[in-house]
C-alpha cells in the first residue's frame, strides 16, 4: 500500500466519524399575547381620589411568552398613572398574569394615557391599552366680606370700595353674574363689573367696585347678588349699607 493511500484513510475515517443520521433542531413554537381590554375608562375624579383596575395578560400560544416590560407610551404621564404587579418574566402556554392600572389626578383636566406591553409575540410585539380618565375639580366661591358697609359719607360726595372674589377650590370658578339688585338705584352703582371672570385654583384677583352717594340723611341699604358655577353656593348676596350725613 502507498504512503499516499495510508496518509489517505484516517482523513477518510475521521469524515465518517462526523456523519450524523440526527434530525436538525425545531424552534419551539412562539407564544401569543392576549389582553383582555383594549380601553380602561377611568372616568373623571377629584384631585386627590383615586382608582384602580386590572388588565389580564394570557399567553395563547403553544410556547413560553416572554414579557420584556409594561410601561407607558409617555413617562409624562407617569404623574397621575402607575402600573403595579410583575411586568417582566415568562409565561408559560396557558398562564395569566393580572396587573393594576390606578389613577390619580393631581391637576385638572383631561389626562389619557396608553399602557404599552412589550413581549416576544412575533404578531404583537409592542401591544397598547388605552387609558381613558380626567379630573375636573370642585370651584369655591370667597368673597372678602358679605357685608360692604360704606360708614358715613358727607351729601354731595361719594365713596368707591372694593370687593374681592376668590377661588377657594379645585376647579375653575366662573362669576356668571354680578348684579346690584335695584340697578337704576343711583345711591349704590357697579363701577367695576367681574361678571363673566374665570379663577383658577387658590386665584385671588376677581374685583368689584361699588360706589355710594347718598342723596339725603340716613341709612342706605343695598344688595349685590353673585351667581357662580360653585355647585355649594351658585347664588351668594353681599350686603350694602351706608350712611348720609351732612357737612
Amino acid at each position: 500500500m502507498s504512503k499516499a493511500l495510508l496518509f489517505a484513510l484516517p482523513l477518510l475515517f475521521t469524515a465518517c466519524e462526523t456523519t450524523s443520521d440526527s434530525p436538525p433542531p425545531v424552534d419551539e413554537p412562539p407564544g401569543s399575547l392576549d389582553v383582555d381590554v383594549t380601553l380602561l375608562d377611568f372616568g373623571t375624579l377629584d384631585p386627590g381620589a383615586s382608582e384602580s383596575h386590572s388588565v389580564s395578560l394570557s399567553n395563547l400560544g403553544e410556547g413560553t411568552l416572554e414579557i420584556w416590560d409594561v410601561t407607558f407610551q409617555d413617562d409624562r404621564v407617569r404623574a397621575h398613572w402607575s402600573v403595579e404587579g410583575t411586568l417582566t418574566g415568562p409565561l408559560d402556554p396557558g398562564e395569566s398574569r393580572v396587573l393594576s392600572v390606578t389613577f390619580a389626578p393631581r391637576t385638572v383636566g383631561d389626562l389619557p394615557a396608553e399602557l404599552k406591553i412589550v413581549s416576544d409575540d412575533p404578531d404583537d410585539p409592542e401591544h397598547g391599552v388605552v387609558l381613558v380618565g380626567a379630573c375636573s375639580g370642585t370651584p369655591q366661591l370667597g368673597l372678602s366680606s358679605t357685608t360692604v358697609d360704606f360708614d358715613e359719607v358727607v351729601l354731595g360726595n361719594h365713596l368707591e370700595l372694593d370687593l374681592w372674589f376668590s377661588n377657594w377650590g379645585t376647579g375653575d370658578l366662573t362669576l356668571d353674574s354680578v348684579a346690584l339688585a335695584n340697578p337704576d338705584d343711583p345711591t349704590f352703582e357697579l363701577i367695576v363689573d367681574p361678571t363673566g371672570t374665570i379663577l383658577a385654583p387658590g386665584e385671588e384677583n376677581g374685583l368689584a367696585v361699588i360706589r355710594f352717594t347718598p342723596v339725603y340723611n340716613g341709612a342706605w341699604y343695598g344688595s349685590l347678588f353673585v351667581e357662580s358655577n360653585d355647585p355649594a353656593n351658585p347664588e351668594v348676596q353681599v350686603t350694602l349699607v351706608g350712611r348720609g350725613v351732612t357737612p
